[in-house]
């Protein structure tokens, strides 16, 4: 006996009245069905366009909060750009190249058949109102944010990349540059409750930093320029010929104001601070997952709930996101069926620009 999806099983029949045959499920065959357009399942052989598969375990197992950042290295010819390094910012998305000068290159992003918008906008930080922003104090555009980040990675059971033009003409022209289909989890009609309750902990360094001279202060023609000047060249005066002044406060350094041995002889030598080993810290994600997954004949259910804190190696950045998905169908007779889906998210995303880090 011979079923498509299932392995063939050949029984002897031979002095038996009653026979009862169960098919095995074909896996190898299973995985050539592919999730396309509005949750429309096709085998991947008989499409006539390109497209690529990648498990929800693949990327929950990057325990990346940016559902495009989990992406990297799984999809061929894509090209993904970071907004920052901070968490809970934006990234950029591009599958089919450039096809637009002025309008979005990035693909369309279809969760259970909702289109979601991955376009990213300024983070303004610590700004009372608009014209604040405008007067220097919106990260020049450095830290973007998406509503891809609402995203909770631990909930989606696939995604399937259709690049050709013809897999997303549903989706008309938001879908030109290609169209990323997410499927979320559903729960399993085996007739039994499911709990699973996941916990992780990882931590982020910052892995090289770039090599610095320290040999010459900051200034000009071998003339040392304090920060009051608002000059960053770094080829000012021999540091070795530099000392402190403690008797003249300085308010960018609490050992005194710097000036040359001539006009500080018994002053402390200046020594050159390592700013960048000394602003980077220790980094973290930690994530709780608790899913819940229940069904039968009559239908099944899945809720998950995800609570994920992420500090990042820049001080004072952080990103907090809780989530709460619940997935249900019901059979309201054999040939008609109907499906809810119900999410809360809260994401909180800090990015403190204006704090003061103070050397030792």
């Amino acid at each position: 006996m011979s079923l498509v999806g299932k392995l063939t099983e050949e029984v002897n029949v031979a002095g038996r009245d009653n026979v009862t045959i169960f098919l095995k499920n074909d896996v190898l065959e299973l995985q050539k069905v592919v999730v396309t357009a509005v949750g429309i399942e096709r085998e991947k052989r008989s499409l006539g366009y390109s497209t690529q598969e990648i498990s929800g375990t693949s990327i929950s197992q990057n325990r990346e909060k940016n559902l495009v950042n989990a992406l990297v290295g799984k999809i061929a010819g894509v090209q993904i750009n970071s907004s920052s390094g901070s968490p809970g910012t934006a990234s950029y998305i591009r599958l089919r190249g450039v096809n637009s000068i002025t309008f979005n290159n990035q693909p369309a992003f279809v969760v259970d058949g909702v289109l979601i918008d991955n376009s990213d906008y300024v983070a303004f930080t610590n700004a009372s109102n608009a014209a604040e922003c405008t007067a220097g104090n919106a990260v020049a555009n450095v830290d973007q944010v998406s509503r891809i980040l609402d995203i909770n990675p631990d909930d989606i059971e696939s995604i399937n990349v259709l690049k050709g033009a013809a897999a997303t003409s549903l989706y008309g022209l938001a879908a030109s540059a290609g169209a990323i289909v997410i499927t979320t989890k559903k729960g399993k009609r085996d007739g039994t409750v499911n709990v699973q309750y996941s916990y992780n902990t990882k931590f982020d360094e910052v892995n090289k930093l770039p090599e610095l001279q320290n040999k010459y202060s900051q200034g000009v023609n071998g003339l040392y320029r304090g920060p009051e000047t608002g000059q960053g060249a770094s080829w000012g005066a021999l540091i070795d010929t530099l000392r402190y002044d403690p008797n003249t406060p300085n308010p960018w350094d609490k050992n005194g104001t710097i000036n040359g041995v001539s006009a500080a002889p018994n002053g402390k030598p200046v020594v050159p601070y390592d700013n960048n080993k000394n602003f980077f810290i220790t980094g973290g994600t930690t994530t709780h997952s608790l899913a819940i997954t229940s069904g039968s004949n009559w239908g099944s259910y899945y809720f998950g709930v995800t609570d994920a804190r992420t500090t990042g190696t820049i001080p004072l950045t952080n990103f907090q996101r809780t989530s709460l998905r619940l997935n249900g169908d019901i059979n309201l007779r054999n040939d008609f069926k109907i499906n809810a889906v119900a999410q809360y998210v809260l994401s909180v995303d800090a990015v403190y620009r204006r704090a003061r880090v103070y050397q030792a």
